[in-house]
């Protein structure tokens, strides 16, 4: 399905002459409802923006960046003198550049900075933001050699998460009161040879705030300075159940910048991190699979923080049914620090909150994290954590069929992956695919 978003955002822009412009009020007079379609070529140089901007649908949005590309194979950044830049100045609310249907972007530059001294409020939102927009919603889009930069402060809202480089999103856009969820949407993105660099907030956020919402994700040949959060679906207060979220994640590098917690957190179903005042109602059949090739998580105090379930707050509902699948092949986890731990994977998890103390809930049930994971190299002894149920102490709560589930057989695993120290446990290995 990415290849043919990938497809839908290119053949528009194929014909006619670009659309060209030179000035910031040209740009926001090019991006309007009527130039769907159209190729919108931006002249290099800078250009600030005072409100958020919005690609409309079949549009190419393209600078004249020519990205330089490292002996890794990895982008560097744009070769001097040629960079579009798009910088958001004043404390408008909204993200600095929303995807439509069908749109693309490449060789620009979008910076979101802190706030200036004079500066009465902070800016809130996201640099990049690809969200349905209704009801059984499909949206498509793609960005290819970009550099997206923020280092404003992380937040939440009544629409969702801000503060972040790149985000996608199925939305319940009012919390639970009209409009309603956008139930069975479908959002995806494609992204190559880029740079998403932050200070505090995710280079990248992926979440289901929808139920049967899906969400497809490829990320190939990419450097993001700054971490990865993903889940299934999230609770945001209502129920959210039978979403989907798949990232296919390639010769891609993560590397810390700002906050050193981890560098991928996926989630298969959660409850509501930033709500937790609000009574939730758990979360069933929710799935993430993170597909990983050749990737490089580097720096994080974690490597990777998973779990198929995570319950947090007291007046939270139980998980269960929900699924994470991880499947490592090539994938380089250097950790550093303290306590670092290249891996802390558990089935079900409840907690305060993040990384907080654990509470005594019922975990819920069926809820399964499945690993597989070959020529995979860690940093060597670090403190990993393989679990089934994490938080609850009582057996009561505990649940049925909560499960990590590692692929093969544990006198196989040190052969097929090194320096992962110490490995799952024998117990948590089922064998064959």
């Amino acid at each position: 399905m990415l290849a043919v978003c990938r497809a839908q955002a290119a053949e528009p822009a194929a014909g006619g002459q670009p659309l060209i412009v030179q000035t910031p009020q040209q740009l926001v007079a090019a991006l309007q409802p009527e130039n769907a379609g159209r190729r919108i070529r931006i002249l290099r140089g800078d250009y600030d923006v005072d409100r958020p901007l919005l690609v409309p649908d079949g549009a190419t949005l393209e600078g004249e960046g020519v990205m330089a590309i490292g002996p890794d194979g990895l982008p560097t950044g744009f070769a001097p003198g040629t960079a579009t830049t798009l910088r958001a100045t004043g404390a408008f609310d909204g993200h600095l550049l929303t995807l439509g249907h069908g749109s693309a972007i490449r060789g620009l530059r979008l910076l979101d900075r802190g706030n200036a001294a004079t500066q009465p409020a902070p800016r809130r939102g996201n640099v990049v933001y690809l969200a349905s927009r209704a009801l059984r919603d499909v949206i498509s889009a793609s960005i290819d050699d970009c550099e997206i930069v923020t280092d404003q402060a992380v937040g939440f809202s009544e629409v969702g998460p801000q503060g972040h480089g790149l985000v996608v999103l199925t939305l319940n856009p009012n919390l639970g009161a009209p409009p309603a969820a956008h139930a069975g949407a479908r959002v995806e993105l494609a992204v190559t040879r880029s740079i998403v660099r932050t200070h505090v907030g995710a280079a990248v956020f992926v979440n289901n705030f929808a139920p049967d919402g899906e969400i497809g994700l490829r990320l190939e040949g990419n450097r993001f300075d700054g971490y990865l959060v993903a889940s299934g679906g999230t609770t945001r207060p209502e129920q959210v159940h039978d979403s989907r979220t798949v990232i296919e994640s390639h010769r891609n590098l993560y590397r810390r910048t700002g906050l050193d917690r981890f560098g991928w957190h996926l989630v298969g179903a959660s409850t509501p991190p930033h709500l937790q005042e609000a009574p939730g109602q758990g979360g069933a059949r929710n799935s993430l699979r993170m597909i990983s090739r050749d990737d490089r998580i580097e720096g994080f105090r974690t490597g990777i923080q998973a779990a198929a379930a995570r319950r947090l707050g007291f007046t939270s509902g139980p998980l269960s049914d929900n699924r994470l699948e991880i499947d490592l092949l090539g994938t380089r986890i250097l950790t550093e620090g303290d306590a670092a731990a290249d891996l802390v994977l558990r089935a079900t998890v409840s907690e305060i909150e993040q990384e907080k103390a654990p509470m005594e809930l019922a975990a819920g049930d069926r809820n399964v994290l499945r690993l597989q994971m070959s020529g995979v190299t860690g940093s060597g002894q670090r403190r990993n954590v393989f679990a089934d149920v994490v938080g609850p102490r009582e057996p009561a709560n505990f649940g049925t069929g909560n499960q990590l589930q590692v692929i093969g057989e544990a006198r196989s695993f040190g052969q097929t992956n090194r320096a992962i120290e110490p490995p799952p446990g024998p117990q948590q290995f089922v064998g064959g695919p």
